[in-house]
């Protein structure tokens, strides 16, 4: 079975407008909470 995970542009279009796709990478959130929170501690575990 062929499956091709790119999304078509119009597709994006309307998951952005829905705000269901915000165009943000998990470390954007990671950044965001770092200055919210420069006092508390982060734990990895990579």
């Amino acid at each position: 079975m062929k499956f091709d995970p790119i999304l078509p542009p119009e597709r994006r279009a309307a998951m952005r407008a829905e705000g269901f796709w915000p165009d943000r990478l998990i470390t954007d959130y990671l950044d965001d909470a770092a200055e919210q929170r420069p006092d508390h501690v982060a734990v990895s575990d990579a």
